[in-house]
């Protein structure tokens, strides 16, 4: 388990909060802590991880990556390692660590965003394209790695837990009274009905989604995967 936390805006966040927000994360990863500042496009790009050493556990697999023109913040493990490795050296590339981050670093180069149907595992990763100046972000088709997001008019915070988000909005506490009346209502079934949470304008990001970023900070919303269902009358 791993923590990922980040904003993308125009203002400024003051080391103090960025900080406090990492300090927040150690819970979902005590072995490395790292940070990164972007400017994007007249936006800021603030980038947090927290990392839990599983795979590759040298530094040199530590987060923030970034490797040419793409760096990402990723939480997840992807399952089908062998078989993604085999597609990048086909395709002429070489690898420098043996994490999976790294690897979903080269698929994003070979595919771009359809990388993650290549992908077998569970995530939730951002990556930033320097290139073409745009944020990808992507959950995997289950939703077993969280992330939730909250936009308003100073930007977009993201996080794999929603203290990550109040926290770099400095003390965020609007609570959001008709899920938590829903709640009481109905109980714990009634958390999943929509994507709302417990405080407003907080939003977990749907299972099988893409959000692309550009720098005019609008969201495209690319669902990428729904499961199949065949139902048989008896």
């Amino acid at each position: 388990m791993c923590g990922i936390s980040g904003y993308l805006g125009r203002e400024k966040i003051s080391n103090d909060l960025i900080n406090k927000t990492l300090l927040g994360m150690r819970n979902r990863g005590p072995d490395h802590q790292g940070y990164k500042h972007i400017s994007f496009g007249g936006n800021n790009l603030y980038l947090l991880s927290s990392r839990l050493k599983i795979v590759d556990r040298n530094i040199r697999s530590n987060q923030p990556m970034k490797m040419d023109d793409l760096t990402i913040i990723y939480n997840g493990e992807i399952y089908n390692i062998d078989e993604v490795k085999k597609k990048i050296f086909s395709y002429g590339l070489k690898l420098k660590t043996k994490s999976d981050t790294e690897i979903i670093l080269k698929m994003y180069k070979i595919f771009g965003t359809k990388c993650v149907d290549h992908f077998e595992g569970m995530w939730a990763f951002l990556i930033y394209d320097h290139l073409n100046q745009l944020v990808f972000i992507s959950r995997d088709r289950v939703g077993e790695k969280p992330l939730y997001y909250l936009k308003n008019k100073d930007g977009f915070f993201f996080g794999s837990e929603t203290k990550f988000i109040r926290t770099l909005i400095n003390n965020y506490k609007e609570i959001n009274a008709k899920k938590i009346s829903h709640y009481l209502k109905f109980g714990y079934k009634s958390i999943e009905i929509s994507n709302e949470f417990f405080f407003k304008n907080i939003f977990k990001m749907e299972a099988g989604t893409n959000f692309i970023v550009k720098k005019n900070l609008k969201i495209s919303k690319i669902p990428y995967w729904k499961p199949k269902i065949k139902e048989k009358k008896i």
